[in-house]
């Protein structure tokens, strides 16, 4: 076939062609893309998606706007879970993974580069004429529907990042919650003991009084100093405590300075869950490590097919004008190559990947009972802090106040000595921290099963309506 192409005639039809292949990057992805996440949590967000956003200053700059407490005075359990979910360095970094995993998954399902190749033959003649010189154009085209199962891979891979950006939410939902439920549980020992630092001081006054006026030996002074002294020492131990509380609860929050103020959920508030079978149930239903480990079952399989079809190889194909300076006409060059699969057939990877899938299927299974250890663990505390709670309110509790009562009235009408008073209020007060310690256990092992059944996200309904107020 001969056809009549001067050189730079082909040049000017190749390069425009080369230079038109590469378009613009699939996206500008800035912070919108977290914000959309964010917003969005139910519908993670695709490469589509990414392309649909504003991606302006002003969109980017609300990503990151601050969120100070919204409370009516006191912070409340679910204010810090919504200010952590939003101000948490985890959850952007996560976010940022999303739309990398969307990015490479838009990468994978490209078709490769076209190449451009010159070659010159027997050129600089002494003869005054040259050779010959082609331009050709050269294309992979994949085979085996690699590129589909390539994709399929990556969206693997996004479906996973999704799945780890979610998964955090509610891990960081459960420390919080935890961090919280120490925080207040905290705040009402430290009350308990300055009650008890205030009676005890009275009663060293009343002791002193009493030794004064020779109704009283010194060894009951002593004793009663001994009781203020080491009230005290209790007293800043739970100021300590309280405040390590709070620090702790801050960085479970996201936030690097203090929190002050009271802390607004009552302990007296108590949880209420369904039966242990339920709980097993919902949480091998709607836990994240459950749909990771489904993914992880569904990416191998796909590797796996990426796998075997990668041992068949791809065709390339050439095409291009060849200029004859001698003849001083041009010709057309085509050219086809496809590789030998004869040592290399990819088997090494296939049985990897086969390997890989059996063992994701393993991996469900373990996931699985790990989840129900962790509930049967969790339930076991909270089946053993309610049964403790009851106990206290039927008849603990009554019983100390009743008979602190009836000794403090004895007191004052002269019947008993101040020790004895004394006993009964610490009686009291002993009874008040361990139904305190019950009730913080009962908190602590909801919050843990609420974080493994993963069932409801009152924090993204949180942001919505600030977002609604806002605008």
């Amino acid at each position: 076939m001969k056809l009549r192409f001067h050189p730079r005639t082909a040049c000017a039809l190749i390069v425009p062609c080369l230079t038109g292949c590469a378009g613009p990057a699939p996206y500008d992805w800035g912070d919108v893309l977290y914000q959309r996440i964010v917003d969005h949590p139910d519908a993670p967000p695709t490469v589509r998606d990414a392309e649909a956003l504003d991606a302006d200053t002003s969109t980017t700059a609300a990503a990151y706007r601050d969120v100070s407490f919204i409370t009516n005075g006191s912070l409340t359990a679910e204010d810090a879970v919504r200010i952590a979910i939003r101000n948490h360095p985890e959850m952007r970094r996560l976010a940022y993974l999303v739309g990398a995993a969307s990015a490479r998954e838009s990468q994978a399902q490209l078709p490769p580069n076209p190449s451009f190749a010159f070659v010159g033959e027997a050129l600089g003649s002494r003869a005054g004429r040259g050779g010959e010189t082609a331009y050709l154009l050269e294309q992979e085209f994949v085979t085996a529907g690699k590129r589909k199962k390539a994709g399929a891979v990556a969206e693997s891979d996004r479906i996973e990042a999704q799945a780890e950006f979610l998964a955090m939410e509610f891990e960081i939902a459960t420390q919080v919650r935890l961090r919280f439920v120490h925080a207040v549980a905290a705040d009402r020992r430290r009350a308990l003991q300055r009650e008890l630092v205030d009676l005890s001081n009275e009663l060293l006054s009343a002791a002193q009084a009493r030794m004064e006026a020779g109704a009283a030996t010194e060894s009951e002074r002593l004793r009663a100093e001994v009781v203020a002294e080491q009230a005290a020492i209790d007293l800043a131990t739970a100021e300590a405590s309280c405040e390590a509380a709070r620090a702790a609860l801050a960085a479970a929050i996201g936030i690097d300075h203090p929190i002050e103020g009271p802390l607004g959920d009552d302990l007296e508030h108590r949880p209420e869950l369904p039966d242990r079978a339920e709980v097993v149930e919902v949480t091998l239903h709607r836990n994240q490590r459950i749909d990771q480990a489904k993914n992880a079952i569904e990416r191998a399989q796909r590797a796996h097919e990426l796998a075997k079809a990668n041992a068949t190889p791809n065709v390339v194909v050439a095409i291009g004008p060849r200029y004859s300076d001698p003849e001083s006409e041009t010709t057309l060059d085509v050219g086809a190559s496809i590789a030998i699969p004869a040592f290399d057939r990819n088997q090494g990877e296939i049985a990897a990947t086969l390997a890989e899938r059996i063992s994701a299927g393993a991996a469900l299974g373990s996931v699985k009972l790990e989840l129900i250890k962790a509930v049967s663990a969790a339930w076991g505390s909270y089946a053993t802090a309610r049964a403790t709670i009851d106990a206290y309110e039927r008849s603990l509790l009554p019983k100390s106040e009743r008979t602190l009562a009836l000794t403090r009235e004895a007191y004052e009408a002269g019947k008993t000595d101040y020790l004895r008073l004394l006993d009964a209020q610490q009686s009291y007060v002993r009874s008040q921290s361990a139904f305190v310690d019950a009730l913080e256990a009962a908190h602590e092992a909801a919050a843990i099963l609420d974080g493994l059944m993963q069932r409801d996200t009152p924090w993204r309904d949180s942001l919505t309506n600030e977002e609604d107020h806002n605008s």
